[in-house]
């Protein structure tokens, strides 16, 4: 009688059977394992190449040459089962199966933790070469992980600010994450893990991800007012302020040395109370000379010399000299007039403390900006050395922004409203990114500036009375005051060369568009 034949894929599983358990026999010695290993792994099938990569890896442990130079192909393989968890039913075929992927599972989780960084580095090295960049981002695998889908995410924000356009529907793609890690620092510092170059593109997008967040919730609020007030409109900072009452002349030029006092001009032409530089560089007389003088003039007799103008008040003669006996002068003491008090000083236009007394709407103002802006802690209160003014969080943000939202309508005619609330958006301006998420110029930085420059006006002193408040808050705060002051001299300066009046909204209009 002939025995049938057995199925080929039932006759496989027994071959592959019977090559593990020759294997779990052979542990105990390497050398013979070396050989069952080779022989087990020319089979076929998920579960001779699972069983194969595991006993390679035991003989790696136990010192195999080969086995050892193999190691990354190796734990490639088993963390191909690992990754789909086809590894855990696999391991259920046969008892030492099971204990050796048991062991080999703690070494896996080191080597993928081991290759992601290493695919990490290589990313962010590569950064700014997009092809260099994409050739990186294949070995971020695998797909789906989180930490993957994560890194994956801010780096196809960097391909699309290389102008790779298929980045942006990818970035796109897992906002949702994104979205979660910024919504809960937990999440965030898990996905990050530690890696350098996660941690730096994570807290450069933090600030692109507030301004979007913030502006949607910005939206949101006027329409819910909106449901509730068809009749309210957001009320827009002012963009034409109000004119002086009398036309500022122009600046005279500066002395070079301000300590020379300004003498007068002929009387030939028109009376002027300042010298030009190029007279004061040719004159011969020294700074220490040149004395202000009366305007009336003597005319001399013909063919006499020229009579020199006549002073406020002589100069009384010398003193007589006496020769002592050795040849020496002597001088005669006199007594002197008692010197008369100099005369006070009068109180400069620009200094904020002096003759300054607010009215009832300027203190209703400061009561208010001090409450809302927390400008005066309570005494009692523990000082924890914050800066009140900070703009780093989004709370922080909110809080200002709610000031000054709070300024529409209200306290029109106080200057210290109208300069505390330009040097306020002028701080604020100066924290817009320049560049857009996608490394495009940033829209709401121009109109930020521009609406802090429609705010300009000529109370010097109440612009000094809100800076005030700036100082005190400290160097950070400062240094952001700073730039917006340098944007506003840029200005004044395009004003003075194009003849435009700095208070009219077109010439800040056109500033802003260069």
């Amino acid at each position: 009688m002939t025995e049938a034949p057995l199925n080929p894929g039932l006759a496989q599983s027994k071959a592959v059977a019977v090559g593990i358990s020759r294997c779990a026999e052979s542990l105990l010695d390497v050398d013979r394992l070396r050989g069952e290993t080779n022989a087990l792994k020319a089979q076929h099938g998920e579960l001779a190449k699972f069983a194969g990569a595991l006993f390679e890896l035991e003989c790696a442990k136990q010192g195999d040459a080969d086995a050892r130079a193999n190691m990354l192909d190796t734990a490639d393989q088993l963390l191909t089962f690992w990754r789909d968890k086809s590894g855990d039913q696999l391991a259920a075929a046969h008892p030492t199966l099971s204990q050796l992927w048991t062991d080999a599972s703690q070494l896996l989780i080191s080597f993928e933790r081991k290759r992601v960084e290493r695919a990490l580095k290589a990313c962010f090295e590569a950064r700014g070469d997009a092809a260099l960049l994409q050739a990186a981002m294949l070995n971020l695998t695998p797909a789906g992980d989180r930490r993957v889908e994560f890194a994956t995410c801010l780096y196809h924000l960097e391909l699309a600010r290389l102008f790779v356009d298929s980045s942006r529907a990818e970035f796109a793609r897992r906002i949702a994450l994104v979205h979660e890690a910024y919504n809960d620092s937990a999440v965030a510092a898990a996905l990050v893990g530690g890696d350098e170059g996660l941690e730096h593109l994570w807290k450069d997008l933090i600030p692109y991800l507030d301004e979007f967040f913030e502006a949607q919730e910005q939206e949101e609020e006027v329409r819910k007012k909106a449901e509730t007030d068809p009749g309210a409109r957001a009320v827009q900072p002012p963009t034409d302020p109000v004119a002086p009452a009398a036309p500022v002349p122009p600046p005279p030029p500066p002395l070079s040395d301000p300590a020379v006092p300004a003498v007068p001009a002929p009387a030939l032409s028109p009376p002027s109370v300042f010298v030009s530089e190029a007279e004061l560089l040719t004159s011969t007389a020294t700074a220490d000379e040149v004395e202000i003088i009366e305007g009336r003039e003597v005319t001399p007799p013909a063919g006499s010399p020229p009579v020199p103008p006549v002073l406020d008040a002589p100069a009384p003669p010398p003193p007589p000299k006496t020769i002592t006996a050795d040849g020496e002068v002597e001088v005669l003491e006199l007594e002197e007039a008692p010197a008369q008090a100099p005369p006070k000083p009068k109180a400069r236009d620009l200094d904020v403390l002096i003759d300054y007394e607010p009215g009832e709407e300027a203190q209703a103002f400061w009561r208010h900006t001090e409450a809302a802006l927390g400008l005066l802690p309570d005494a009692n209160a523990p000082r924890t050395g914050a800066r009140v003014l900070s703009a780093d969080g989004r709370g922080e943000r909110k809080k200002l922004n709610a000031w000054l939202d709070g300024m529409n309508g209200r306290f029109t005619e106080v200057p210290e409203a109208r300069a505390m609330q330009c040097l306020m958006r002028l701080y604020m301006a100066a924290q817009v990114k320049q560049k857009t998420l996608f490394g495009q110029p940033n829209p709401k930085r121009k109109e930020a500036f521009r609406a802090a420059l429609g705010l300009l006006s000529t109370d010097a002193g109440a612009a000094g009375r809100a800076a005030v408040w700036f100082e005190l808050d400290g160097p950070e705060t400062l240094e952001h005051v700073q730039v917006g002051l340098e944007l506003v001299q840029d200005f004044l300066q395009y004003c003075a060369r194009q003849g435009r009046d700095p208070l009219d909204g077109t010439a800040a209009d056109e500033f802003m568009q260069l």
